[in-house]
């Protein structure tokens, strides 16, 4: 059993994974007492996310507000589009950017950003990635939700009538928002996430079941059904994610619930000796070492093939280099082995 030596080693691990304001904000709320080690650095991180990601989710409603002047719409992907709607906080939500969908016509889009200052840094078939002005929030402008634009289709019509009302436009629906985050699980990363991005899947099965049907036409239009299966079962294994969606009346109404599993209750006092097992005893860094089981999982999904080398869905075929499938190192380090897809040149994950 695999133990982490010190609380300063414990920090940096949920710092990684992105749960360090998650698990801050659970311990204020349980009453448990963290050593100084290991609580000081939660705090600060806590208290970093919180003006990082105010500043984050800003910028994303500027974008937004910026393209709508211009009849352009718009909607949040990723984090920008659950950190506020799934999560007691957007600290709890740390982000590396914001990623917008342009949902109208992409050159007029990432022209305005240009001309409204906004500085290109890098370019992807699927996206652009920009520095906002003033800010220096780092803007993701997609045109697709995903590498290989067109191998899932969006239906964009949809997304926007299906959207749920706010601020900046709206969000997407829970449907749409399971959908995307499978893919960009299981066809973007490989599985290779974040805890916390694992984390956003169970938190929408809790807190906003989506319509089965409904959600089922979604994938099969997107053409995205085995990867919302793989990214699913992947979630259930990782964070114990419910594999069948609750009644909307048994969404979890109190804060806390979704964490609970990952929160260190069992953090000796001792500064020298922070084991952070859960209930279960085991610790985070387990949690995702477990994701090697996945193969068995996998293997269940149609129309997926893992082992080595591909996953085929509807004809469309895209490779990946032979390494294992769990997404973090013993040390909590994240893989990061670049996605070789047909036809698409090589992608860092």
């Amino acid at each position: 059993r695999s133990t982490l030596s010190s609380s300063s080693a414990a920090s940096d691990v949920y710092k990684r994974q992105g749960l360090s304001g998650l698990l801050d904000a659970s311990a204020a709320r349980r009453g448990t007492v963290l050593p100084p080690a290991l609580a000081q650095p939660l705090r600060r991180a806590h208290y970093a996310a919180l003006a990082r990601a105010e500043l984050q989710l800003a910028t994303a409603r500027k974008v937004a507000a910026l393209l709508a002047e211009q009849d352009l719409r718009a909607l949040p992907l990723k984090g920008a589009a659950v950190a506020e709607w799934l999560y007691d906080s957007p600290a709890e939500r740390p982000m590396g950017d914001v990623d917008i969908l342009a949902l109208d016509d992409w050159e007029r889009s990432r022209q305005l950003l240009e001309r409204s200052g906004y500085v290109e840094r890098e370019r992807a078939d699927h996206a652009r990635s920009y520095l906002a002005p003033e800010s220096g929030v780092v803007v993701e402008l997609h045109h697709s939700a995903t590498s290989c634009p067109g191998l899932f289709p969006l239906d964009r019509e949809g997304l926007w009538s299906r959207r749920r009302r706010g601020a900046g436009g709206g969000l997407p629906s829970a449907e749409d928002t399971l959908v995307q985050l499978g893919l960009h699980a299981a066809f973007q990363h490989g599985l290779g996430l974040r805890l916390v991005q694992y984390l956003d899947l169970r938190r929408l099965l809790e807190r906003a079941p989506p319509d089965v049907d409904l959600l089922l036409e979604i994938a099969r239009h997107g053409r995205a059904s085995a990867a919302l299966a793989l990214a699913l079962e992947a979630a259930a294994l990782v964070v114990e994610a419910r594999r069948d969606p609750p009644d909307a009346e048994g969404a979890a109404e109190t804060p806390g619930e979704a964490e609970a599993e990952l929160e260190p209750e069992g953090v000796a006092v001792e500064e020298g000796d922070a084991a952070l097992r859960d209930a279960e005893g085991d610790t985070p860094v387990e949690r995702g070492r477990a994701a090697g089981e996945l193969r068995e999982a996998v293997e269940r999904v149609d129309h997926v093939e893992v082992g080595g080398a591909r996953f085929c869905h509807n004809g469309a075929l895209y490779q990946r280099r032979p390494t294992s499938v769990t997404p973090h190192a013993e040390d909590g380090r994240r893989r990061r082995s670049p996605v070789r897809r047909r036809g698409c040149g090589t992608i860092a994950p």
